[in-house]
């Protein structure tokens, strides 16, 4: 059985990592907290004032959503925009400072229990052995890398679609996956975790001899595909790359795959392929352990199975904010 565990030269090239010499891309400290602060100050003001006033009908509110009223279009697409905002600055904030974020980084936890998962070989491993040929890229490998970076447009794509196709099923969609998001990045503040590819980076993990530690083929493919453009979008996308515990990128597939799955069984069909395919995709690319995707799975139902817990206490809040309204006005 091959140890996965000794340190491991030269691993930097092979996961298209920066040298030590060359300062990691991140965001402005400045930048990122204002940016952050604007969009919470923005859109609690227009929850508070605009939206939650609006609710009394509920019925008729996604009615008129639903008959393309540009109004309340405009509204629930413009806090979709604002959720989406207000997540990139979150993730991405504790990488302003990289040195700070490495000293807390923790590494071997995920690696112990994986290799226990593989009966004493990462499952990564076992899969890139078995299935990957060495030294290139397969038709099949480049279109799992396609899965991964599709994974950008799946959850607020989900959320859009049934914004504009079922209305009525929109405020639920949208508070289950932006709350997985949310929930997630809380984690990735508390308890930074790095992926499989950043534990080969350190040495915690090598292959067998005269094989690569772990392949990161979305490098490989990234590097090759987009030529020049790679570095600027990766540097963007990937603006934290201490944050895999829980996979946001699974957990929020399987919460749209049960979003759709509830908007009918072709949608359905469409999520639950695409979530399984991506956490496939993840553990294979080295992008995520097996743990990961556990976690993400376990988030992604506590946000499900506590939503009906949830709702009452906001609609108590709307209720209240309603009452201010009318007193406001009388």
């Amino acid at each position: 059985m091959t140890d996965d565990r000794a340190p491991v030269r030269d691993v930097n090239a092979q996961n298209g990592e920066l040298d030590d010499d060359e300062e990691m891309p991140k965001m402005g400290i400045a930048r990122d907290r204002a940016l952050l602060f604007g969009l919470f100050v923005v859109s609690a003001i227009a929850f508070l004032y605009f939206v939650l006033p609006q609710l009394g009908d509920v019925k008729e509110t996604w009615g008129r959503l639903n008959e393309g009223d540009p109004y309340w279009l405009a509204v629930a697409f413009g806090f979709q925009l604002l959720a989406t905002a207000s997540y990139i600055a979150t993730y991405q904030m504790p990488h302003d400072d990289p040195e700070a974020l490495q000293a807390r980084v923790h590494i071997d936890y995920p690696v112990s229990v994986d290799r226990a998962i593989g009966l004493g070989t990462l499952p990564t491993l076992r899969l890139q052995r078995a299935l990957a040929k060495p030294g290139a890229l397969r038709p099949a490998d480049q279109a799992l890398v396609w899965v991964h970076w599709i994974w950008f447009l799946v959850p607020h794509g989900t959320v859009a679609y049934m914004l504009l196709r079922h209305p009525e099923r929109f405020p639920a969609a949208a508070a289950r996956i932006y709350g997985v998001f949310d929930l997630g990045v809380t984690v990735y503040w508390a308890v930074p975790t790095a992926p499989p590819w950043y534990a080969a980076t350190e040495g915690r993990i090598r292959g067998a001899e005269g094989e690569a530690a772990m392949r990161r083929m979305m490098v490989e493919h990234g590097e090759a595909f987009w030529k020049e453009r790679w570095q600027p979008l990766y540097s963007f996308l990937g603006g934290n790359p201490l944050a895999a515990m829980p996979s946001l990128h699974f957990a929020t597939s399987l919460m749209a795959a049960r979003v759709l799955a509830e908007a009918g069984p072709v949608e359905g069909a469409v999520g639950w392929t695409y979530a399984l395919t991506l956490g496939f995709a993840l553990v294979y690319l080295g992008e995520h352990y097996v743990v990961d995707l556990l976690a993400g799975l376990a988030l992604a139902e506590t946000v499900r199975l506590s939503a009906p817990i949830a709702a009452p206490i906001v609609e108590k809040i709307a209720d209240g904010v309603r009452g201010l309204e009318l007193r406001a006005g009388s």
